[in-house]
């Protein structure tokens, strides 16, 4: 339930990681690009350059309707430009008339003076050329003569400094400095372990700045995946405390259920030959012999059907859409036996499980039968565009080999958690 590692550990994998983590120390490059300043913006219908837009907050702030009153009369205040955006996020009581639902954020940190070492072999504390070295310039010295009286100040024998025989540095002070500046969790002693679906890998990229000359699509998938961010932050509950009911215990207490150890590509092999089946018995129990279900879940007639058994053949969204879904695991599925096979290497596995989450619009037919599904779908697509432009840069160019499937693997996790208890209602 919780992990506790020593600091060479910590500093290995915060080593390792290094690829997806940013490099920003400085706190302050986030000044008017942080969570309260998106809060603000939104309640005062603004859009930060570069920061997610919104629907206004409240409807009744019709600045060019307002009649003149004491505060705006033309006889007491010229303004002679806009305000601009900036001034009104950052001082939101000063450059706004009504202010509701703002938050301060912080105005400024104090500067950030750590240089973050590129090679692992330098020595611990090492004069980085970034630093420039300020000359000595016409420089004078202030010592004046006070006289011969004073005799010269020696240190006696023996005098030591403190620490004199402490270490300057050990194997642990470069870790333990780098650790000390990372992100979250790697500046931590010890944690509680989380579930990998719950760990956001590429969160930190979009909260970032869209980097210049990207194109117009990748700026807008940063917008959006920001804005979904701000929104899952402001609409955010303490979690209710309930009685815990532990799944497993409840269905070993039946006698329906028992327990295994198979390999978890054999239980996945199991889910799709079951499904096939479930929805074979759901096909036959309305006795319509001239539809067949193939192992891909593509439900297709096997004759011309007259009017009366179209009619007669027609399925619930529920059908379609538990179908579509199995198809979805049977195309994940098939990608594994292909890799334990030994027909694909584990770089092809992982491209062609990116490229699965990223277009189950194209592969699969769900949004046919349950629309919001989009917006997953939606999701998916911004994120490729954030995960591509990353990864596809410099000499590496466009093209396959961006394995990186735990985001858009994420998204279509929290899909079926959501719409498992729907089917299951509707079933």
């Amino acid at each position: 339930r919780s992990w506790r590692l020593p600091v060479p550990v910590m500093g290995t994998l915060y080593r390792l990681a290094s690829q997806l983590l940013s490099d920003l120390t400085d706190k302050n490059y986030f000044y008017l690009f942080d969570l309260p300043s998106f809060y603000t913006a939104k309640a005062l219908n603004l859009a930060i350059p570069g920061g997610p837009k919104f629907e206004p907050l409240y409807r009744d702030d019709n600045v060019d309707e307002e009649d003149w009153n004491e505060f705006n009369d033309i006889n007491k205040i010229i303004i002679r430009q806009q305000i601009r955006t900036e001034y009104r996020v950052a001082f939101p009581y000063l450059y706004n008339s009504r202010p509701r639902k703002v938050r301060m954020g912080v105005y400024h940190f104090p500067t950030c003076v750590y240089i973050k070492a590129e090679d692992p072999d330098l020595p611990c504390y090492y004069f980085d050329p970034l630093i420039n070295p300020i000359a000595s310039y016409k420089y004078q010295s202030s010592k004046t003569d006070a006289g011969d009286d004073d005799d010269d100040f020696v240190l006696p024998e023996g005098v030591e400094p403190f620490l004199a025989e402490a270490p300057l540095y050990t194997d642990n002070t470069a870790n333990g400095i780098a650790l000390y500046w990372a992100p979250h969790p790697f500046n931590k002693r010890s944690g509680r372990t989380r579930r990998t679906l719950d760990v956001a890998l590429v969160k930190d990229w979009y909260q970032e700045h869209c980097p210049p000359g990207h194109a117009v699509k990748v700026r807008v998938s940063y917008q959006k995946l920001l804005k979904c961010y701000v929104l899952n932050k402001l609409h955010q509950r303490h979690p209710k405390s309930l009685n815990k009911r532990y799944l497993f215990k409840i269905l070993k207490a039946t006698k329906f259920f028992q327990g295994t150890e198979i390999d978890w590509v054999e239980a996945g092999l199991q889910v799709c030959r079951q499904g096939y089946n479930m929805l074979n018995l759901l096909i036959h129990r309305k006795n319509l012999n001239y539809l067949h279900l193939d192992y891909n879940f593509n439900l297709k007639p096997v004759k011309t059907l007259t009017t009366k058994e179209r009619k007669k053949s027609r399925f619930g969204n529920a059908f379609h859409l538990c179908r579509e879904i199995l198809r979805l695991t049977k195309i994940i599925v098939d990608s594994n036996v292909q890799f334990r096979l030994g027909n694909v290497d584990a770089f092809q596995l992982a491209d062609g499980l990116q490229y699965t989450f990223a277009h189950v619009g194209q592969l699969t037919g769900m949004y046919r039968y349950k629309y919001k599904l989009m917006r997953q779908i939606r999701m998916c697509k911004d994120l490729k565009h954030l995960i591509y432009y990353r990864f596809n840069t410099g000499p590496v160019g466009k093209g396959p080999g961006v394995g990186f499937w735990a985001p858009g693997w994420r998204v279509w996790l929290f899909f079926l958690r959501g719409v498992v208890p729907l089917l299951e209602r509707w079933l």
